[in-house]
């Protein structure tokens, strides 16, 4: 179905272009040259981000930082294999999706641990990533409010991910 939905935005493309008498190869150039001109614009914001969640992984800072979280999630009653999940989700989508295989090999799909951390994954997004991209892309400077409210989300998402796997596991 995807191919013939293709195969008929191209030829009505064609169709139209030269009903327009303009050059159709001319304007497919047009197209790829401004594509390339937003691929730089986007690959250097997530070059930037994917060298930060790096340099987090390999420096030991991350561990430092769940060190940190353990007192908390031990005190509040959650299961401290989900700190990994809490601290690399908002930054990697890719990397939230190994810690939770990571916890499937582990604990097994039906533990309460991947259960709570299957909502998590599937309830929140990337927010460092969103933020790179989109305001990367256009270039705004001031996103402060933003940037809270965005903290307030991702952290609503995985409280609401909590109460949900306790409410139903």
């Amino acid at each position: 179905m995807s191919s013939v939905i293709l195969l008929l935005f191209i030829t009505s493309s064609l169709i139209i272009s030269f009903i327009k008498k303009q050059n159709p190869f001319e304007l497919y150039l047009d197209g790829c040259k401004d594509g390339l001109n937003v691929f730089k614009s986007i690959f250097t914001n997530l070059l930037a981000m994917m060298l930060t969640i790096t340099f987090l992984r390999y420096s030991g800072l991350l561990e430092a930082i769940e060190g940190v979280f353990r007192e908390i999630f031990d005190y509040i009653g959650l299961q401290v294999q989900l700190i990994p999940l809490f601290l690399i989700k908002p930054f990697s989508g890719s990397g939230g999706l190994a810690v939770l295989n990571d916890l499937y090999y582990n604990y097994g799909v039906d533990s309460p641990v991947s259960f709570i951390a299957t909502i998590i994954q599937s309830s929140s997004d990337t927010m460092f990533y969103i933020f790179a991209l989109y305001f990367g892309v256009t270039s705004v400077k001031n996103y402060r409010y933003a940037l809270k409210y965005a903290w307030i989300g991702v952290i609503s998402s995985f409280v609401l991910a909590i109460i949900a796997a306790k409410t139903f596991f």
